[in-house]
């Protein structure tokens, strides 16, 4: 179903996508919106009716971007776009500021993220940044983590084994692991097992060395890897029987 968008700005009108599951989309960084079709019909007499609202909340939010970069706040910079674009900004930023004075928003953005691995290429490239040309590790990178994780981590034996749950054999090398076999088998349950679709369960042993970060706020015990270190990870298919189950 297509509507009239002449009320939506021109620039903007190519962030629409029509008939999607939940209704028409726009689908902006630095907004998004479902069910347009809804808010095109409502009547456009004051400045928060129909689809001037978009116009709106966008300009407005399009000033404050401008502010903060003129701020250098960029933690409000970053968390002004919508979630799948933080990463985005985050890694424009990188490009303009320190990265000793970064890692902390790293972090936050990094546990922010609803799915890491569908921007792998931005977070090479900011993970990339905790190193060196010689490859040494700076310090300043472990402000990534909380100083409690910090210490959580030098708690933890120099080699660790880790876990990861996902659907497929490709994704057994990615960036996020777990020092929680449970919470693993949760994650490939999460994102496997159903239909054809497997749920599999990846382990590996690692230095702790090479942990990029361990977070533990959001209660999942993730340990951060480089892709390329998990390549020697063996999987398992979990049982049919459990994916049912879950």
């Amino acid at each position: 179903m297509t509507f009239d968008l002449t009320a939506l700005r021109p620039e903007l009108r190519r962030f629409v996508t029509f008939g999607g599951r939940f209704g028409s989309v726009f689908d902006h960084p630095l907004h998004s919106q479902i069910g347009l079709e809804s808010l095109a019909g409502e009547p456009s007499g004051h400045r928060a009716s129909g689809l001037d609202c978009i116009n709106d909340i966008v300009e407005e939010k399009t000033r404050l971007l401008d502010q903060a970069r003129a701020e250098r706040d960029w933690n409000s910079f970053v968390f002004l776009h919508q979630r799948p674009y933080r990463i985005d900004a985050l890694a424009e930023v990188m490009e303009v500021e320190r990265p000793s004075r970064l890692w902390p928003l790293v972090g936050d953005v990094w546990l922010d993220s609803a799915a890491p691995s569908d921007s792998e290429d931005l977070w090479e490239e900011v993970w990339s940044r905790a190193f060196t040309q010689s490859g040494k590790r700076r310090k300043t990178s472990l402000r990534v983590m909380s100083p409690a994780e910090r210490r959580a981590l030098d708690e933890l034996p120099e080699t660790i084994t880790v876990w990861r749950g996902c659907s497929r054999e490709g994704a057994v090398d990615g960036f996020s692991w777990t020092l929680d076999r449970e919470m693993a088998i949760w994650f490939a349950y999460r994102f496997g097992g159903r239909g054809d679709e497997p749920a599999i369960l990846a382990e590996v042993s690692v230095s702790k060395e090479s942990v990029l970060a361990y977070f533990e706020r959001r209660r999942e015990s993730e340990v951060v890897l480089w892709p390329w270190q998990c390549m020697g990870a063996t999987w398992e298919m979990l049982p049919r029987k459990a994916q049912q189950a879950a």
